[in-house]
């Protein structure tokens, strides 16, 4: 499954069609999002078909499938159990973290990250009108810690 490579270029990629418009280069390797180049497994491939093979293509609902799942993952990750109406699909990262910019900040806030981080998310920061405010993380033997001072400060 993993030994055979796909090309996604020109297929309305966000991963590699993004650097070939920015860059002007084909042979770049985007090192960005974690987007898969590898096909899934079969039966996911089935399941998508079946479900394009009943013909209606219209709005859906979150299933209580999924709600019970994504709790179940919480719990099974983070030992938290979340309330049913905490769970809000939303299919990209960045626009949730937008909405949570936009629900729980107000213009001008302030919003503190730590760097390096994701490009996008320091972009859903600024697009929302919030003043993005960065705590460098220190490398240490090749890892990354918090700068408690300057989180304090």
């Amino acid at each position: 499954m993993f030994d055979n490579i796909v090309s996604r270029r020109y297929t309305n990629c966000a991963k590699w069609d993004e650097i070939i418009d920015e860059y002007g280069i084909e042979d770049l390797i985007p090192l960005t999002v974690a987007d898969m180049d590898y096909r899934i497994a079969p039966e996911i491939v089935n399941a998508v078909i079946d479900a394009a093979n009943h013909g209606i293509y219209g709005y859906t609902n979150v299933s209580e499938k999924y709600i019970e799942l994504s709790k179940m993952w919480a719990k099974n990750n983070y030992g938290f159990c979340p309330e049913n109406e905490w769970i809000v699909y939303c299919p990209r990262i960045i626009q949730a973290i937008s909405l949570i910019i936009q629900n729980y900040t107000e213009k001008n806030d302030k919003i503190l990250v730590f760097t390096p981080l994701y490009d996008p998310i320091q972009n859903a920061v600024r697009i929302n009108d919030r003043e993005l405010v960065e705590c460098p993380l220190i490398l240490d033997s090749g890892h990354y810690e918090i700068d408690f001072e300057d989180f304090e400060e």
